[in-house]
């Protein structure tokens, strides 16, 4: 697709200004952290880090949790103009907020304590840089160093290019060849979040339903679903390893699911997302080109938004 090659390109260098940017950033614990699709998805990976913030789907936090005015929220925004998002000003006397565009509604809110810009440039296409640099603040914020995960990310990223190359290749040609019933991405603790960035990514770009979920609760009923599926595996070598190969002796005795595994051996569980999110990317972007897709955002546009008379 044009245009979505090149925003993943540049994938290193803005995590690396991110990172240096945000250095000695401090982000407060015990309190929701909002945000709509991949910007609820990033603070959903620091809270299974075992980070003590709450993440909130922006939505449901307005209409079905907000009883009362809290002190502080962390209000989280790529555009800084999410509707869902907004509204949450509302429901706190001040915020910090994260997002791509100072700016914006959220960034020039005079409830703003703190403005975290991520640096990500601009993005025409499924967020990509940008959930990344989220990471890389949330990290920074709450006392995790994401270097490590940076530099993995450097030194692999040409390698990552043609991996999901061949990977997407693979999955394009089992689409064309089945009558499909179902695509997942499957991964546990802080690889929940990217399963579900990643289903929501694939989705937007390839017109087709992903869901994402975690690796026990794809074992608790929609495994029984395997026959004529496509399974992408996130594998950090972490807690849920035996189980992930449990799964995938069913699969490949069972079924004739198409099993697509990532690894990652090297780094920690807890950075492992910045590696797989990246390799998604990829295999989202050569996925796209195989089936001739042209265009992303053909019910809406990149920035949702709606008014607030929708809710209340």
């Amino acid at each position: 697709m044009k245009g979505l090659l090149e925003e993943i390109l540049e994938i290193p260098s803005r995590a690396r200004l991110c990172y240096q940017k945000n250095r000695g950033i401090k982000l407060p614990t015990g309190v929701p952290y909002l945000g709509m699709g991949s910007s609820y998805h990033a603070p959903l990976t620091l809270f299974y880090c075992g980070k003590d913030i709450h993440p909130r789907i922006a939505s449901e936090y307005y209409n079905y949790l907000a009883r009362r005015v809290l002190p502080q929220g962390v209000l989280i925004s790529q555009s800084g103009e999410s509707s869902e998002t907004v509204w949450n000003l509302d429901c706190f006397r001040s915020v910090i907020v994260i997002t791509n565009n100072p700016n914006s509604s959220l960034g020039t809110s005079k409830k703003a304590r703190k403005v975290v810009e991520l640096f990500s440039g601009e993005e025409k296409f499924p967020t990509t840089k940008s959930f990344i640099n989220t990471l890389i603040v949330l990290y920074l914020g709450l006392g995790i160093n994401p270097l490590r995960g940076i530099r993995a990310l450097e030194k692999n990223f040409n390698n990552f290019q043609e991996f999901a190359k061949r990977q997407a290749e693979d999955i394009f040609n089992y689409l064309t060849t089945k009558k499909i019933k179902g695509l997942y991405v499957i991964g546990s603790g802080p690889n929940a979040g990217t399963a579900s960035q990643a289903s929501l990514t694939l989705s937007e770009t390839t017109k087709l339903s992903w869901i994402g979920m975690p690796v026990a609760q794809y074992d608790h009923g929609p495994k029984e679903t395997a026959e004529n599926t496509v399974v992408i595996i996130l594998n950090s070598n972490g807690k849920d390893k035996k189980r992930i190969e449990l799964i995938k002796g069913k699969l490949k005795a069972k079924s004739n699911a198409c099993i697509i595994e990532l690894t990652e051996k090297e780094l920690p569980e807890q950075l492992s997302p910045f590696l797989f999110i990246t390799q998604l990317n990829f295999i989202m972007n050569y996925l796209a080109d195989d089936m001739k897709i042209k265009r992303v955002f053909q019910m809406g546009e990149k920035v949702t938004t709606v008014p607030k008379s929708v809710h209340r």
